[in-house]
């Protein structure tokens, strides 16, 4: 949010001579307000405007917990949300009329540190006024949520405030708004309850009008930097991996094509087939998982062990042909105008050429309606995306791809992939990262789909989808009453 530098347009008389009159004018000037405008607006007007009826999907995934589920989902949430309440952005009315200066939002100070209360101060148009008065000036400052305490840096104006380094501090002077506005400037706020992310809100008070200050109090976090090594190429940068079951055949033909464009570059192979088969080839670590553990776990395992700043995903019936040309997904993250962490390609022919001739083809929106006590609504609308990315015209922003992608291994760490999709799992990903991964799809790199269906025992596992219990997770876990596709 902006700082917001609210002027004092409503001190427009010129001298007057007691602290009644200026008081009277001000009131006056405050009844000819809008009501959306004036300092009475409350903080229930805004979350009124907030959704908080039910919302529809037009499908028949129309989602229906049990009561005892329905009750553990709403304690769930309820902790979910305290965790997540500071977070967010605050919700800061800035009034109309104010003889204050100030900035809104956008203080910051670790836990049990200190920083000035930056931008405080009286108008000028106020000055004028104030000045040409012997009224006392007296502004109050008031931490509403009592995390820390407000003091005065300089010892010059002692004899000015009371309530020195508590949560209450009270400044007077005689009709001197130079001198208020120079103890202003010194204003400081030090924290004084550890805890890495939580929000004060300071109430500033002249006269009858207030004004609110939130500083945020937080951790700062530490950056994960990958070392692409002295030659930065596409060995050090990129880490292919893949999950397998039951097809070696498929797999060993994907580690085959890789090998033909990049020999140099690692590939990571998860698999949970019953009776795994040894795979000792240049560059490919193997992992062996308890037999039938699961598609999404396979993936946080590969996902865990990757050592680049980006890793790429392919399917074990996946080739690499002509088009894989994976400088190409690097070259979007690298931009120094594009933030992404998350691109997805398409798919092509044996030669490279692509197959799909519209624009992203896989791409997805994920359309979301807040809902009430039952749950919020959620749809996946397949071959939908959004603008067009400036700097890469053959890319386009979405909410998900084909599962053919590129993607940022810090990224995806902090999302990670629910285990309890053990079979199929693919929008699944997008409805968790929702929010948090910044994605587009692109056709300038595809990859060749070569499907495998001849072992009767894959074929069986892939066909136990358990949809109503995947769908009942999806439902408890996101929050979701329906789900439309």
């Amino acid at each position: 949010m902006k700082p917001c530098h609210i002027f004092a347009v409503g001190f427009l008389l010129s001298v007057v001579s007691t602290v009644l009159i200026i008081h009277l004018h001000l009131m006056k000037s405050e009844k000819n307000l809008p009501k959306s405008l004036s300092k009475t607006s409350s903080k229930k007007n805004i979350q009124n405007r907030m959704p908080s009826q039910a919302c529809s999907c037009t499908s028949k995934f129309e989602i229906s917990l049990d009561k005892s589920s329905k009750q553990r989902r709403r304690i769930e949430l309820e902790d979910w949300k305290r965790l997540h309440a500071t977070s967010g952005e605050p919700q800061v009315q800035c009034p109309a009329y104010s003889p204050f200066k100030y900035i809104g939002s956008g203080i910051t100070v670790q836990p049990l540190g200190s920083t000035k209360l930056y931008g405080l101060s009286l108008d000028s148009a106020a000055s004028n006024i104030l000045t040409n008065t012997s009224a006392i000036i007296q502004v109050l400052l008031h931490c509403r949520n009592s995390l820390g305490v407000l003091y005065v840096a300089k010892t010059d104006y002692l004899r000015n405030f009371t309530g020195n380094n508590t949560a209450e501090l009270t400044l007077s002077v005689v009709s001197d708004v130079g001198k208020m506005n120079a103890i202003l400037s010194e204003i400081g706020y030090r924290s004084t309850i550890y805890n890495i992310e939580s929000r004060e809100i300071i109430d500033v008070t002249l006269m009858s009008y207030n004004v609110s200050i939130h500083v945020h109090i937080k951790r700062p976090e530490r950056p994960w930097l990958y070392d692409p090594g002295e030659s930065g190429n596409i060995n050090s940068t990129v880490t292919v991996i893949t999950k397998t079951f039951e097809r070696y055949s498929a797999v060993k033909r994907l580690i085959s094509s890789v090998h033909k464009f990049y020999p140099g570059i690692t590939i990571l192979i998860a698999d949970d087939s019953e009776f795994p088969e040894k795979i000792q080839l240049p560059n490919v670590k193997h992992y062996i998982m308890p037999f039938a553990d699961g598609w999404f776990a396979g993936r946080n395992l590969l996902v865990s062990q990757v050592r680049t700043k980006y890793f790429l995903w392919v399917d074990d019936d996946f080739v690499f042909t002509n088009g894989t040309r994976l400088e190409r997904f690097v070259e979007k993250f690298e931009h120094p105008n594009v933030s992404v962490d998350y691109v997805g390609g398409t798919f092509g022919d044996e030669f490279g050429k692509a197959s799909r001739k519209s624009n992203c083809y896989g791409c997805r929106r994920l359309e979301f309606q807040y809902g009430d006590e039952e749950g919020d609504c959620l749809a996946v609308r397949k071959e939908r995306k959004y603008h067009q990315v400036a700097e890469f015209p053959q890319c386009f922003w979405a909410d998900g791809t084909d599962n053919f992608f590129m993607a940022r291994t810090s990224s995806v760490r902090k999302v990670g992939f629910d285990p309890f999709f053990e079979r199929v799992g693919h929008f699944e990903y997008f409805i968790d990262s929702l929010g948090t991964m910044r994605m587009m799809g692109c056709t300038d790199v595809n990859i060749m789909h070569k499907s495998d269906r001849s072992n009767p025992k894959y074929n069986k596992f892939r066909k136990n989808n358990a949809k109503t219990a995947k769908l009942k997770h999806i439902s408890f876990k996101n929050n979701l009453r329906c789900l439309t596709f």
